[in-house]
């Protein structure tokens, strides 16, 4: 388990989801498939919590809600990839945005170090 914002649990989920796994081995590309899937099941309550606000606050008050609970930690099963997969996984994603590989190594090499 890791400590995850929603903020980094939805950037992370929308790197992954649309990755190319082309340069992963068999048994990489399903820790990457259980990572996205433990994504998607935290971000339920960061979409529940959206729509919740959309119907009971304006303008102002849901953006000043999404900035507090995006903030907020929850924790999440990440599976640590370790960094020569996360270089194969960049390997495969030449498109991506440097904000997007920084934050899969940061969360996905970190996982490793942490010892989780």
């Amino acid at each position: 388990m890791k400590k995850l914002t929603y903020f980094q649990i939805v950037g992370l989920y929308k790197a992954l989801e649309g990755a190319k796994l082309t340069k992963l081995q068999g048994a990489d590309k399903y820790k990457v498939l259980r990572n996205l899937r433990a994504l998607r099941a935290a971000g339920k309550g960061w979409d529940e919590m959206v729509k919740d606000a959309q119907t009971k606050l304006d303008g102002d008050e849901i953006l000043a809600m999404i900035d507090e609970e995006g903030a907020r930690s929850i924790e999440v099963a990440i599976e640590p990839l370790g960094a020569d997969v996360v270089s194969k996984l960049m390997g495969s994603n030449p498109e991506w945005p440097v904000g997007a590989i920084d934050l899969v190594d940061e969360i996905l090499t970190a996982a490793e170090s942490d010892g989780i």
